[in-house]
């Protein structure tokens, strides 16, 4: 019984000493006149506590001068403050008009720990610390209203911290850490050596500047302006709200690292991503933010649909684009630009001075480039809205126009070729490459020296200034009509044609006769001018929905500059009438053949079905639904190009055949 008497005295012994360390201490603020700035008030002295109670581990430390409304400052000071308190509070003197003093809080080499809340509301906190060893770690930092320094060697942990308002400066060697979630809205500027990092969910809502070494693990999201040197990261980096971020030297990041932009926002990079010039998943623009990049990076592979503008912001080194497939990306360039299999928005390159590489095939929605189009051999370029190139094109592979192209100058290699569904607005020139037009449409000058190609599909050509067309050349119209009243090429310059040149003109579906005074409108040229126009019949050869086909027809040259072929009735082919008579006895011919075998129910039906009686009726089927290109082995020169017009148009011009 005595026993259990001592042990429920120790237990009540016990409760009453828990009590006494977890004991309220106040700051006694009867001396707040003399805590001066050449005078603080010590908090390691009892005097400075009501009831002459010095804080010990355990305690609640309240220091509350929000009543005061004094027109000085206060000043406290904690010296050597190593104590592990539950809590610390310290509300500042009120701030206005007439009372413009503030309570200033420093704490210099202490060793100090705060299980629950540090919270500083109203008042100027500098923390200084000249050893390497001492350390302030706290549960739960809350600032409000308060600019917070922290100078020498302080090393600062927290859990979780809450600072709105004023400024956060960590200066010298200073190093600060928050484990869980940070909210910063205020101005931080971290200028110490050592790193700055936070590990949980982090949020900056106003600018936050450091000039050395930073580290995210959390999701951390910038929702204001801010710089910073170097970057550590593990998680994600949002930046929001239309702001920008630059990042001076580098970042590195872990696998899972990437930085999201959002809602208009940038990011500018001055140096490498992960210790290289490479960029595929690390960076994500959306709502047309915008990520500048220094020149030299390798740009590939990005997986996440992309929404915003890539801007490589010198001209240091070439620049690569591979496998970007991003419909939504804009690129601007201030380097030399390699784009390869990529298809991208707009395409803008800034200086005369600079290159655009084209390799393999590649899509613009469109152009705008002051600089040197190359599209390389093999490859293709396709333009599918208003574009400009205010330097030379040179194509060794082949451009695609869909929409509009003004251009200084297109130079066409002998393996390449310009393929023209809008206007393009340029001198075209080539020795031997080929130019296709696929609707009506103006054209600047076309100059071809040699043995090159030019193709109108269904089209009229009018050529502002000169036109041109050297020995060997090809001339090919496709899907041509008679007596449609226009010119097939009209030409307000000098007109320039060496023969011998190849002409083939294919008739558009169905036409395979002509009657007398049938007439192709070929040329129209401008009379005041000394042209020159060699060709002769012997140049000129016709293709026809059965294949080759020979027309009586003459070449009539007008004094006002016009050439016309005229032709004579029915020339070259038999007429439709003659051609329905003889496919009817063959299909007479066929279904006696059929009958006879349904009845004899054996038998070779093989010779019957098969020869020129086949074969014809075939044709007919065909005449007026098929695109033809297997028919006209007779002219070896224009193979390539109806095999391409035919099969690219099909549909498209699917109704000529019927009127």
């Amino acid at each position: 019984m005595i026993k259990n008497n001592k042990n429920i005295l120790l237990l009540i012994l016990f409760f009453n000493i828990k009590l006494i360390i977890c004991s309220t201490v106040t700051f006694n603020n009867s001396i707040i006149s003399q805590c001066t700035n050449n005078n603080p008030c010590d908090l390691s002295i009892s005097s400075s506590w009501e009831n002459n109670q010095v804080p010990i581990n355990g305690d609640d430390v309240l220091i509350d001068l929000s009543n005061f409304a004094v027109n000085y400052n206060i000043y406290l000071i904690a010296n050597n403050f190593n104590v592990e308190l539950n809590s610390f509070y310290l509300y500042g003197q009120q701030k206005g008009r007439s009372y413009q003093g503030a309570t200033h809080l420093t704490i210099n080499n202490s060793n100090l720990t705060v299980s629950d809340q540090f919270n500083i509301q109203g008042s100027v906190l500098n923390i200084n610390e000249t050893e390497v060893y001492n350390r302030i770690s706290i549960n739960s930092f809350i600032s409000n209203q308060t600019y917070v320094t922290l100078n020498g060697n302080s090393n600062i942990e927290c859990n979780t911290i809450e600072m709105d308002g004023e400024n956060f400066n960590i200066n010298g060697d200073s190093m600060f850490t928050v484990n869980g979630a940070a909210n910063f809205e205020l101005y931080v500027y971290h200028q110490s050596n050592q790193l700055f990092k936070t590990m949980g969910t982090t949020y900056f809502s106003n600018p936050f500047q450091s000039n050395s070494t930073v580290q995210f693990d959390g999701q951390t999201v910038f929702s204001s302006s801010s710089t910073m040197n170097t970057v550590f990261s593990s998680g994600q980096i949002s930046i929001i709200n239309g702001y920008s971020v630059d990042i001076n030297d580098y970042i590195q990041g872990s696998e899972s690292a990437f930085i999201a932009l959002s809602q208009g926002s940038s990011l500018r990079l001055q140096g490498s991503i992960n210790s290289h010039l490479f960029l595929n998943n690390e960076i994500l623009l959306a709502d047309n933010s915008l990520l500048l990049i220094k020149s030299g990076f390798t740009i590939s592979n990005i997986s996440t649909l992309m929404n915003g503008t890539i801007y490589i912001n010198d001209s240091a080194f070439p620049t690569t684009i591979l496998d970007v497939n991003q419909t939504n990306l804009n690129i601007i360039t201030q380097s030399n630009l390699t784009i390869t299999s990529s298809t991208l928005n707009q395409v803008t390159v800034v200086m005369d001075s600079l290159i655009l590489n084209i390799q393999n095939v590649s899509i613009f929605t469109s152009l705008n480039s002051q600089g040197q189009l190359n599209i390389e051999p093999g490859a293709s370029l396709t333009l599918l809205n208003s574009s400009s190139s205010y330097s030379t094109v040179d194509i060794f592979g082949s451009l695609t126009v869909q929409d509009y192209l003004y251009a200084h100058a297109i130079n066409i290699d002998t393996s390449g070729s310009l393929y023209c569904y809008g206007q393009v607005d340029a001198p075209v020139n080539t020795e031997s490459g080929s130019i296709f037009y696929k609707q009506s449409t103006t054209a600047r000058s076309i100059d071809i020296q040699k043995s090159g190609t030019l193709s109108l599909n269904n089209t009229e050509l009018y050529i502002k200034d000169n036109f041109t067309m050297g020995p060997k050349s090809l001339l090919q119209f496709s899907s041509v009509g008679l007596n449609n009243g226009f010119a097939l090429i009209e030409v307000g310059g000098y007109t320039n044609i060496q023969g011998p040149i190849s002409i083939t003109i294919r008739f558009k579906k169905g036409l395979i006769s002509t009657e007398n005074n049938d007439e192709i409108f070929l040329f129209s040229t401008n009379f005041f001018l000394p042209n020159v126009i060699n060709f002769t019949s012997s140049d000129i050869v016709f293709i026809t929905d059965a294949g080759g086909a020979s027309f009586d027809y003459k070449i009539v040259n007008s004094d006002n500059g016009d050439i016309s072929l005229v032709f004579n009735k029915n020339s070259g082919f038999a007429s439709w009438k003659v051609s329905v008579i003889i496919f009817s006895v063959v299909g007479a011919i066929i279904i006696f053949c059929l009958l006879v075998f349904y009845f004899k129910r054996r038998g070779s039906y093989t010779s019957i079905g098969s020869g020129s009686d086949g074969h014809h009726h075939h044709s007919h089927h065909h005449h007026y639904s098929s695109s033809s290109h297997h028919h006209y082995n007779s002219s070896d020169n224009s193979s390539s190009f109806s095999n391409h017009t035919d099969n690219s148009h099909h549909h498209h011009h699917h109704h000529h055949g019927h009127h």
